[in-house]
């Protein structure tokens, strides 16, 4: 197989491909955009990060758990919960 052979047969997407990258696309985003409405405390934040997971899904996603989700808070709150 050629290169050229190799890039078309590599570009080339069944539906049943695209309707599945599609979803998680979807998915992805909708995830994202769900855990910033049920844990921000800010309404706005929560909508803002909303839009933008809906709208970018992939770089939404990633920004948002990278930047929106407060781990220091949450380590911290654990660590001072009484043991049961």
């Amino acid at each position: 197989m050629t290169l050229p052979e190799l890039g078309e047969s590599i570009g080339r997407m069944t539906d049943w491909e695209a309707l599945v990258l599609t979803a998680s696309y979807l998915l992805l985003g909708a995830a994202a955009g769900a855990h910033a409405l049920l844990n921000r405390p800010e309404p706005r934040a929560a909508q803002v990060w909303l839009i933008i997971c809906l709208f970018l899904p992939i770089l939404g996603a990633t920004a948002y758990f990278a930047f929106g989700v407060n781990r220091i808070h949450t380590r911290a709150k654990k660590l001072h919960e009484p043991a049961r």
